[in-house]
């Protein structure tokens, strides 16, 4: 992935990035990312690391998080919440039908 760290900063530079309303979980890292600059270098540092995912979501409900919601078609990172705990709640929005379903 380290070719498409050049052409992926152009397209990040050129974009207006807002300060986090809530904390964002970095992927590399597992820890909160709370100011734009943050998000940014993220985007960036993401492509060429590996992902901490099961250590993120630990974090998120260690720090309170009862209900993840996952975006996209599939069902398979609320598969994987549920493998890490079983007590939390997961939901999929997979396409508009589902949006409308949420009514």
């Amino acid at each position: 992935m380290q070719p498409a760290v050049a052409g992926m900063t152009e397209v990040i530079n050129g974009l207006t990035f807002s300060e986090p309303i809530i904390p964002i979980i970095a992927n590399t890292t597992a820890e909160p990312l709370t100011a734009a600059r943050l998000v940014r270098e993220e985007l960036l540092r993401q492509l060429c690391n590996g992902v901490k995912w099961q250590r993120s979501i630990e974090y998120m409900i260690d720090c309170g998080v009862k209900s993840f919601i996952e975006i996209g078609p599939g069902r398979i990172l609320s598969g994987l919440i549920r493998r890490i705990n079983k007590e939390v709640s997961t939901m999929n929005i997979g396409d508009a039908e589902a949006i409308r379903n949420l009514e």
